[in-house]
């Protein structure tokens, strides 16, 4: 969240200026993010058909076998037609409802996909890759609970099962349960040692924890291994950031932006860095970058409003801080801030509104009780 208004030694606000770190609470509010912005699973973390799926009886084998080409070429659509078929005429075959499920997930259909691993899992209850799959699908919905009970369903059927730990290592560490968390990726690891986005979660688990080396380990195992991925260089771009190292974050960050131009939250951390060093118009260009792409990023304006001020452009500045009161009214940080420019600029009755407003803001509600 933006940060609080201080006071100086005569008692009157002031704004904390970017001091020679970053500023902390928004690091904190990524890291509070970290099952939004850092871990919902992909699609390698969805159970694969298997050689059983194809060939589920001697009946159903050729259409199993067309379903499963056309599931794995990424025809979904053509997939699902032929299922309906196969489903139509043996409403008890379970994988037939499985393999269905799995290709509504891939069209991201996930509410169709959990009623048909429902159903798989009423015909088949020993079908461990049902539970797993539907426990992704609830994690994607943040129906955690849920999805915990169906990953630890999933690893009770089939303990080998390296998905199902991967995944339930995301739905504990969105939950904060980062030691758990960093236990399941460990056993998927063990289990699938090419699992790669179990080496990126574990890490930035880790890093949640602030175990530095650990976190470095992993990230750079996840670089190694990703291909280019641009959640691999951002991850291991926010742990060089943790750990005050600058420059190779900003290696990182720029990787993570080649790879995918769109990545709002990079931006903004180039920004920070770039504000921390009172490098301030380039600490602009990054905030307004970020919200191009994310346009209701609250700390990039804010971030960007107070590089406004302090570059003596206070009519950017106030349009800044009036765009986040009108997202929330409740703003005292941005009353405060705008009152500052208002002040900066000469306006005297404007600035003194907004800082009355931000100290009644501030102050709780039945204080005076």
């Amino acid at each position: 969240m933006p940060r609080h208004p201080q006071r100086d030694a005569t008692g009157e606000l002031r704004i904390k200026r970017a001091a020679a770190e970053l500023d902390v609470s928004a690091i904190d509010s990524l890291m509070a993010a970290f099952a939004e912005s850092t871990s919902l699973p992909s699609e390698e973390d969805i159970a694969a058909p298997t050689p059983s799926d194809e060939s589920p009886s001697d009946t159903l084998n050729v259409p199993f076998r067309v379903a499963v080409r056309l599931l794995k070429s990424g025809a979904y659509e053509e997939c699902i037609a032929i299922l309906d078929g196969v489903i139509a005429a043996t409403p008890d075959a379970g994988r037939g409802y499985h393999l269905r499920g799995v290709a509504h997930m891939r069209l991201k259909q996930y509410q169709l996909a959990i009623s048909d691993f429902t159903a798989a899992i009423e015909c088949e209850p020993q079908l461990a890759a049902a539970y797993s799959n539907r426990g992704y699908a609830y994690l994607t919905r943040d129906q955690l609970d849920l999805a915990i009970q169906d990953f630890t369903h999933a690893i009770a059927l089939n303990p080998e099962l390296a998905l199902a730990h991967a995944n339930l290592g995301i739905a504990l560490a969105s939950q904060g349960r980062y030691d758990d968390a960093i236990g399941s990726f460990s056993e998927a690891i063990r289990l699938d040692p090419n699992l790669r986005n179990a080496y990126q979660n574990r890490g930035v688990a880790q890093l949640a924890r602030g175990e530095y080396e650990e976190a470095r380990r992993d990230l750079d195992e996840a670089v190694s291994r990703g291909s280019g991925s641009s959640t691999a260089f951002y991850n291991r771009g926010f742990l060089f950031i943790a750990s005050g190292d600058f420059e190779r974050a900003l290696q990182d960050l720029s990787n993570a932006i080649r790879v995918q131009p769109e990545l709002a939250d990079a931006y903004f951390l180039r920004g920070d860095i770039f504000r921390a060093r009172q490098q301030l118009k380039r600490a602009i260009a990054e905030y307004t970058s970020s919200l191009e792409y994310r346009e209701l990023f609250t700390l990039a304006r804010f971030h960007r409003g107070e590089s406004f001020l302090e570059i003596g452009d206070h009519q950017s500045a106030i349009d800044d801080f009036t765009a986040l009161i009108e997202e929330n009214a409740h703003s005292s940080q941005a009353f405060f801030s705008r009152g500052a420019a208002y002040a900066a600029r000469g306006d005297v009755v404007l600035a003194k509104r907004d800082y009355e407003e931000a100290l009644r803001l501030d102050v709780p509600e039945h204080a005076d009780d």
